[in-house]
């Protein structure tokens, strides 16, 4: 059930607000060999509160957003509750510059706990972005870099460049390099049946190389992972690198008034650094 509601002040100003609630109940397969049906009930309330300024020169948004998550589980192992809270406050600035250039400047901060065990971390926030059009907006550069700040983990600055070249009007291509951190969850960190204190953050390394023509696409990705957040026997790291690549092969067009055709093959590789195939991710998948 979600509830949205916004009121305009004027053409400048404006508040929203949202609230959504997600009651969800999953059975799923024993880790034992008694065949019992394990149970999981999750109730999940999001709420968010936005406001908006909008004038000549920049678009600025003042937001907080408030998640709130209740899950009972019982299994063959035992019950296991988790009682998780994220706040977090942001605030981030949009500019327009040049003839068609943007960039967006902003900071946050979230607070993950965990009512159940009584632990919490914090992360900080700031980040620019940029992007530039040039030659009759036939090229695209973008430019993404961020520096988060943790009250548990490593401090860590992750970036992202990227660029799309029109050849013609129906054609391009495009190439992408990015890193990234992934701290663990609270949940991950301090479960009482599947928690893992010794967590370590991913850290990744990602590029793709892309081609489109009149809807038609091909990309090739491919992603490193250092300490990947997997589950064994509860959540662990997997030790050294491991290795995410592929091809995706889509099209996505009108092919006759009003209908759309969407389609997606992608062939995937996933291993880890041990040249072990990663489970629970398809090599084939059709869409």
């Amino acid at each position: 059930v979600n509830l949205k509601l916004g009121y305009n002040f004027d053409d400048s100003n404006r508040v929203s607000t949202s609230y959504e609630v997600i009651d969800t109940k999953v059975n799923f397969d024993s880790t034992t060999p008694d065949d019992k049906i394990n149970e999981a009930n999750t109730l999940t309330h999001l709420a968010n509160l936005t406001y908006e300024n909008r004038n000549d020169i920049a678009l600025t948004k003042v937001y907080t957003n408030y998640t709130e998550i209740k899950r009972d589980s019982k299994s063959s192992s035992g019950t296991s509750n988790f009682r998780g809270k994220v706040k977090e406050y942001g605030l981030n600035t949009s500019i327009d510059y040049l003839s068609s250039s943007n960039v967006t400047i902003g900071a946050d901060y979230k607070d993950f706990e965990d009512k159940e065990m009584s632990k919490d971390y914090d992360n900080k926030g700031i980040f620019i972005s940029n992007t530039n059009k040039f030659f009759d907006d036939k090229t695209i550069f973008t430019q993404a870099l961020r520096y988060d700040r943790y009250s548990d983990f490593e401090n860590k600055t992750t970036g992202k460049i990227g660029i799309k070249q029109y050849i013609i009007e129906d054609l391009n291509i495009s190439a992408n390099y990015g890193t990234g951190y992934n701290v663990p969850t609270i949940y991950q960190l301090y479960d009482a049946s599947s928690g893992n204190i010794d967590l370590n953050p991913e850290k990744t390394k990602s590029y793709d190389i892309g081609f489109e023509y009149k809807g038609f696409s091909i990309t090739y990705f491919n992603t490193k992972i250092d300490n990947m957040i997997d589950w064994g026997n509860g959540y662990q790291n997997i030790e050294g690198t491991s290795k995410i690549k592929g091809t995706e092969i889509a099209y996505k067009n009108e092919v006759v008034e009003d209908t759309f055709l969407n389609l997606s093959y992608t062939n995937l590789s996933a291993k880890d650094s041990k040249d072990k195939k990663l489970q629970n991710r398809p090599s084939n998948k059709f869409n």
